[in-house]
This record gives C-alpha cells, sequence and structure tokens, in this order.
C-alpha cells in the first residue's frame, strides 16, 4: 500500500506535541484575546500556538507576495529597474491591498477621515479663542474669568 501524500497520526501527533515548547512570533496572550473575542475558548495552549503559526505562516505568505508586486512595481518604472544606485524597495498599500486580494482579502480605504472631534465644527483658530468664535470655551481649558 502505497503512502498518501499527506500526514500520518504519528507524525501529527509528533507536530501538536511539539507545539507546547514552540513559542510563535505571535504572542499567545494576542491569540487568546482574538479566540475569545470571537467566542472560541479552549484551554489548551498547543491549540493557540497552532492559530498562531497558522496566522504566522499567512502574513508570511501575504508578505512575500506584496514583496513580489513591490518589486515588479519597481522594474516597471522607466530607468529605475536599470540603476543600482537607490536598490530600496518602497512597499505600498497597493502592493498590499493586490497581494491581500489573492488570498480572498478585500481592504478598502474608508470613504473620509475624521479631522477632529466634532465633525462639521470649525477648527478655531490660534489668533482668535474659541468664546469670540460663537463657540463654548472647551472644558478644562484655562480660561479668565468675566468682569462684570
Amino acid at each position: 500500500m502505497e503512502r498518501s501524500k499527506g500526514l500520518d497520526h504519528e507524525e501529527v501527533a509528533r507536530f501538536v506535541a511539539s507545539l507546547s515548547d514552540y513559542h510563535p512570533v505571535i504572542p499567545d496572550e494576542l491569540v487568546r484575546y482574538y479566540l475569545a473575542k470571537s467566542g472560541f475558548q479552549c484551554d489548551d495552549v498547543r491549540v493557540e500556538r497552532l492559530v498562531a503559526l497558522a496566522a504566522q505562516k499567512f502574513l508570511a505568505d501575504v508578505c512575500l507576495e506584496a514583496l513580489s508586486h513591490a518589486r515588479s512595481r519597481q522594474h516597471a518604472i522607466p530607468g529605475k529597474g536599470k540603476q543600482a544606485i537607490d536598490t530600496r524597495l518602497v512597499l505600498s498599500t497597493e502592493d498590499l491591498e493586490r497581494a491581500l486580494r489573492e488570498y480572498g482579502v478585500n481592504m478598502q480605504k474608508p470613504p473620509y477621515y475624521a479631522d477632529s472631534e466634532v465633525i462639521g465644527e470649525p477648527e478655531s483658530s490660534p489668533s482668535r479663542p474659541r468664546e469670540q468664535q460663537g463657540q463654548a470655551p472647551v472644558s478644562g481649558a484655562a480660561s479668565e474669568p468675566k468682569q462684570s
């Protein structure tokens, strides 16, 4: 009988047993937090480390794919690919987005960014205090007492 391409039961048992001694890059506390947040409860540290190992592998694959996109983008720039003066690669958001898309993760920027805590309220200028702009002073800010 030929052996299948997968792992047999003994190899899996040895691998799972070795996880108790392995310390992945992603900390156990972080994995435990996100597992609990998703509703998964398990006291076995080997399961947490297996999830951390899978996440580490996923991140490494995405980074390698993004790196290949950055290299191909750099070589596509006319004149840049032939010059060896500046060999630094810059990983852009577009490179990461393309790599994640290949793994089924859709990354989108939010439609807007809030500049201040209160949207739509004009920011106070340094030359005029908030009271002169028709706004109430910020609580906790030092203001002069009103004279009657």
